[in-house]
């Protein structure tokens, strides 16, 4: 699944600097699960196209991903030690390269197709759990 947010369209132009940092507030119905997040500057439904443009890339509409990463949640605390999640607990996470998830705490690497559930998955943005992503801007 993916949950999408976007700004109005930008009044003029944004050089986005240094570290981008997603702070997440997320639940699981498993023991794991993977988060990932993205940020992608959308050109406008009327960019030009670039020239020359040997590819012939369309510019209308493209979408340019400036950052993306994934965490695993059960290394939300430690890379060398992880943890399971507790289903159904709000917990905070931050942002390794991915594989098929069970969404269950178990050793991924040596999964049987048994070892793999259907889950849930919230991502929270309210009250004392705001999610958030942190852009240094200069303009």
């Amino acid at each position: 699944d993916v949950l999408a947010y976007k700004t109005e369209v930008l009044q003029q132009d944004l050089t986005v600097v240094g570290p981008i940092t997603a702070e997440l507030f997320v639940s699981t119905s498993g023991t794991d699960s993977d988060w990932i997040v993205k940020l992608i500057d959308v050109y406008p439904d009327d960019a030009p196209d670039n020239i020359p443009n040997p590819c012939d890339v369309r510019m209308a509409g493209f979408q340019m991903l400036l950052r993306g990463d994934i965490m695993r949640g059960k290394f939300r605390n430690s890379l060398e030690n992880p943890e399971p999640m507790t289903p159904n607990e709000v917990t905070k996470s931050w942002f390794p390269l991915f594989d098929r998830n069970p969404q269950k705490f178990v050793d991924i690497y040596n999964a049987s197709e048994k070892d793999f559930q259907a889950a849930t998955q919230r991502v929270y943005h309210s009250g004392k759990f705001i999610s958030n992503l942190r852009v240094n801007l200069i303009d």
